[in-house]
């Protein structure tokens, strides 16, 4: 059985997503996911990396936080998706996780699990997964 996959249609391109929609975080990193999934040379090899760098680091906010998409939420899990993204493919540097750690960091709650965003809010079980798990991939990266 042959997978085809087209990344076009979750990212690269800041002005168009897929048929009608916006370039996100969240179709990008699954896209990733499936590519390395399937695990060929073919597959890993038909990632713009460049494309993708550029679509990660515009998403990329001063806080060190990221936005899902243009104009997004800034929450959580935009930066787990980023990390993921850009670990997977060989284009995460330090420009492009700028105080991430620490903005990742300021949304560990009082309970010790992480909320959405660092304005202390209740923390959450997939946000938890998301913060622990960008935290435990950008500490292993550098």
């Amino acid at each position: 059985m042959y997978v085809h996959v087209h990344t076009y249609v979750c990212m690269y391109t800041l002005s168009a997503g897929g048929p009608g929609q916006i370039p996100h975080l969240a179709p990008t990193y699954a896209a990733v996911l499936a590519l390395c999934t399937i695990g060929t040379d073919q597959a890993y090899n038909s990632i713009d990396r460049a494309g993708l760098q550029k679509f990660i680091l515009s998403l990329h906010q001063d806080s060190g936080g990221f936005v899902m998409h243009e104009d997004g939420e800034l929450d959580i899990r935009g930066c787990y998706c980023a990390v993921v993204s850009a670990i997977l493919t060989n284009t995460a540097t330090p420009e492009l996780f700028h105080r991430t750690g620490a903005w990742v960091a300021s949304c560990q709650t009082y309970e010790g699990g992480y909320s959405a965003v660092s304005s202390g809010t209740e923390a959450h079980g997939g946000y938890t997964f998301c913060g622990f798990a960008a935290a435990h991939l950008l500490q292993q990266h550098h």
